[in-house]
């Protein structure tokens, strides 16, 4: 009964695992979007510092300016992002690794457990005989 108690947690954590994992995934997705549309933007704002640089206005060096500015706000952004990125892509690893070692662990213990069945049978047997 203990050993049935010990399995579902077993599975339990396991699929508490696999929802991380499924999550992680998730999130991971999100920011690659996010850093796609970062480097789109980010393009974008360049483009538009290019051309604006051409023209020469007072005016519009000052909008270059502030363009400038979202630019190397938008690159740390960025960074940050890929930061995350790879963190989750670490613990997404981890968990994997985790998971693995579960089911390692929960197949040794229902071969413990098959083991324990048959010489509790054994016994049983032994126990009628006498």
């Amino acid at each position: 009964v203990q050993y049935d108690i010990a399995v579902k947690e077993k599975e339990m954590k396991k699929q508490t695992l696999i929802d991380q994992v499924e999550r992680l995934k998730q999130s991971e997705r999100e920011y690659e979007l996010k850093v796609q549309e970062l480097m789109e933007r980010n393009t974008q704002l360049k483009t538009e510092v290019t051309d604006l640089s051409s023209k020469g206005t007072e005016t519009q060096q000052k909008y270059i300016g502030r363009l400038e500015g979202r630019i190397a706000e938008l690159t740390r952004e960025l960074r940050d992002a890929q930061k995350d990125n790879l963190h989750l892509k670490e613990r997404n690893s981890d968990l994997k690794e985790s998971n693995i070692e579960l089911k390692e662990s929960i197949s040794e213990l229902r071969k413990t457990n098959s083991d324990l069945r048959d010489s509790n049978s054994q016994t049983s047997e032994k126990f009628t005989e006498l």
